[in-house]
């Protein structure tokens, strides 16, 4: 049976992905989007104050299984996010976080985005599947493609 260590293999994907998706200026700008979202609430306490939902995940720049969980965040939270920036640029808040607000409103209705999201969403549900196969401490190739194939 033919095992590489699990960090090497986690590692190798990582850049797979970031290679591959790093290319195009559409995804960029949507990863763009969602780190600044995750900033956007976290920098502000007023602001995390009238979010409808959770926070959401910060993001890394080189681990995968971050971008997985904050483009999970933005598909399943879209309308209590909405909600949220409609509070925020109607409410009491400065004309930053009033602008910054209505741009991600922008953003959230935006094609390319929508579509980048859950595209990414469905690669990042298998990437990191995958990601947690090649972790474990018993890596086998081929296990760690099974749950991948099924998708």
């Amino acid at each position: 049976m033919f095992r590489l260590p699990g960090h090497c293999m986690a590692h190798r994907l990582n850049l797979a992905l970031g290679d591959s998706i790093g290319n195009s200026s559409e995804y960029t700008r949507s990863l763009v989007t969602l780190k600044s979202l995750a900033s956007y609430f976290h920098s502000s306490p007023l602001r995390s104050d009238v979010l409808k939902c959770s926070h959401p995940p910060t993001s890394s720049e080189t681990r995968w299984s971050y971008r997985s969980r904050a483009v999970s965040y933005v598909i399943l939270n879209r309308d209590k996010l909405k909600e949220t920036f409609h509070t925020i640029v109607r409410g009491g808040f400065d004309d930053s976080s009033k602008s910054q607000a209505t741009g991600f409103l922008r953003q959230m209705d935006d094609f390319e985005f929508i579509f980048i999201s859950n595209a990414l969403h469905k690669v990042l549900q298998s990437t990191t599947v995958l990601f947690n196969e090649v972790q474990s401490m018993k890596v086998n190739i081929a296990s760690a493609i099974r749950p991948v194939e099924r998708d």
